[in-house]
């Protein structure tokens, strides 16, 4: 005796689904594991919310990228932003309340941007040095943009605290030593992972590092004596000379991306690594974040502005008790 399928209704109820946990785009579409209840398990997904279609050859692994082992669609670049979504919203808040106080002197943001200072520093020469074939490209990105920022960190520290930020071995914090042997390792064992730090970092600077530019321009450079007719002075870190913002962003993309069309990550497996450094990077940024801690002529500071503060709220009070008593003697 044969047996046969029995025919699949091409519209099923939602309620008939089950196992509606794994969801991948698929050209527009939302395609979800889903398996008909019954002998036969099928799956199957649903382009609408009333019918569901029988598609078949899905497997059941949803990777990070949001696409099913073997077939990666997302490119890399895309599914990198994306697997670090969530923890990127925590950095920003982080630092937007740490650059509550770092823009309130000169000194302090010299401080705050020293602390990724040794980090880029570090990450350009590994980069730069590497004999990693796979490396070449990035290595090449840096030169043909001019995006290595050593330099502009050394000349936005020496504007905004007048030469003063130079600091001893062990007056760094640990979340920066921690930061720069994870870098030292992955160059040592796994050169490749260092496109994930030349993506994530240099992005940074070329997107959210913008509004930082806007904010030092307002918040800082009028506190600053100027001793120059430079333009970018103190700016340096968020001006880029060799090109548009938006060309060169593309062009990280495109590098980044074409490591899955020239082989070197060949498979899911080795996507996944890169997706998982991407997350780690934010997590070391954030340690880094937090452990700013303001220099003592910065804390100095912040008590003097403190003081102020609140000498300021007390004559206000003052006045306003003041008036308060005057009104009620005139009734």
């Amino acid at each position: 005796m044969r047996w046969t399928l029995p025919p699949v209704p091409r519209r099923l109820p939602i309620a008939s689904a089950v196992n509606t946990s794994c969801c991948v785009p698929l050209k527009g579409k939302i395609r979800r594991d889903l398996r008909v209840p019954g002998p036969f398990s099928l799956p199957i997904h649903f382009s609408s919310l009333e019918s569901f279609k029988v598609e078949k050859g899905i497997g059941n692994e949803v990777m990070a990228s949001g696409a099913p082992d073997g077939h990666d669609e997302v490119p890399l670049s895309i599914a990198m932003r994306k697997a670090t979504r969530k923890i990127h919203r925590e950095s920003d808040a982080l630092v937007n309340f740490k650059l509550v106080y770092a823009f309130t002197y000169p000194s302090l943001y010299a401080d705050a941007i020293g602390l990724f200072y040794p980090i880029y520093r570090k990450l350009e020469s590994l980069v730069m040095s590497s004999g990693s074939p796979s490396l070449q490209p990035f290595a090449t990105l840096l030169r043909q943009y001019k995006l290595e920022r050593t330099r502009a960190f050394e000349s936005d520290m020496d504007f905004h605290s007048r030469g003063g930020t130079e600091k001893e071995d062990d007056e760094i914090p640990e979340a920066v030593k921690s930061y720069l042997e994870r870098l030292e390792s992955c160059a040592a064992t796994d050169p490749e992972l260092l496109a994930v730090y030349v993506y994530h970092m240099y992005m940074a600077l070329l997107s959210g590092g913008q509004i930082l530019r806007r904010l030092t321009t307002q918040c800082l450079l009028p506190k600053t004596p100027v001793t120059n007719k430079d333009p970018d002075a103190g700016l340096a870190l968020y001006s880029f000379e060799g090109g548009k913002t938006q060309e060169i962003k593309e062009a990280i993309r495109a590098t980044v991306d074409r490591m899955e069309k020239t082989g070197v990550v060949f498979n899911s497996q080795r996507r996944q690594a890169f997706l998982d450094e991407s997350i780690r990077l934010f997590h070391m940024n954030n340690e880094v974040v937090r452990s700013f801690r303001p220099s003592r002529k910065g804390r100095r500071k912040l008590v003097v502005l403190g003081c102020l503060l609140l000498v300021a709220v007390i004559l206000v009070v003052t006045m306003v008790g003041g008036a308060m008593s005057c009104a009620f003697q005139t009734k």
